[in-house]
């Protein structure tokens, strides 16, 4: 009989769901292109995406679990850890030249406070790198991995996520602040086996089917008020 394995203290704080379908990890090739020198992950875990970034930059993870920087620190030493809270970063105005937010919107009650604070951080040509998840779209993809028994027994959205976005919600939102490079989308069902739906993830019609929306956003200009 095998003995139980220890759970890794270092994986990826992902809910259950994400640990079973495995569409949670973000595609690292787009940590590295739009990356700076000076990068911020806002609610990032562990540190887990800032871990995957080549080494030479200036890493940041700021959390508001003080368990999940514990853990961080003793994982990734190399990274920096500060305790904070995605509406009140504690950084200074424009003092970073990347900001990540990968699926934390979902859970925020004020999610334009979060932007806003971005915005705020984000040095003049800074970047924002976001993901969350995509409804409805997101809510068909539960029930097929209902249907595939692949994670729980239910088909209850997360309670934890209280703001809920469109693709086209979150574009309107983010382009108040910042400007917006990219929007694109991934896990579009069947995408490997329909050429047209990969070609064309930054077209409205396939990011209306895709599970997560992936925002590119740069910072071209101070605003006067941040409102």
């Amino acid at each position: 009989m095998d003995k139980p394995v220890a759970p890794d203290p270092c994986a990826p704080d992902w809910d259950e769901y994400a640990r079973h379908s495995g569409t949670t990890g973000f595609p690292s090739e787009i940590l590295t292109e739009y990356a700076g020198a000076v990068v911020l992950d806002v609610g990032g875990g562990v540190g887990t995406h800032l871990a995957e970034l080549p080494p030479g930059r200036q890493r940041v993870n700021c959390e508001i679990s003080l368990e999940r920087l514990r853990r961080g620190r003793a994982c990734y030493p190399e990274l920096g850890f500060i305790q904070g809270s995605g509406y009140h970063l504690p950084f200074a105005s424009e003092s970073f030249d990347t900001v990540m937010s990968i699926d934390v919107i979902e859970h925020l009650q004020a999610p334009r406070l979060h932007i806003v604070e971005i915005a705020r951080v984000l040095r003049l040509g800074g970047r924002l790198i976001l993901q969350t998840p995509n409804y409805p779209a997101k809510r068909a993809y539960d029930l097929v991995n209902y249907w595939r028994h692949a994670w729980r027994q239910t088909l209850a959205d997360d309670p934890t996520h209280v703001s809920r976005f469109t693709w086209w919600r979150l574009e309107r939102l983010i382009s108040k602040y910042l400007t917006i490079v990219e929007s694109t989308t991934r896990n579009v069902f069947l995408e490997w086996r329909v050429p047209y739906l990969h070609r064309h993830k930054n077209g409205g019609t396939v990011k209306t089917l895709g599970q997560k929306t992936i925002i590119i956003a740069e910072k071209t200009a101070r605003p006067l008020r941040m409102v």
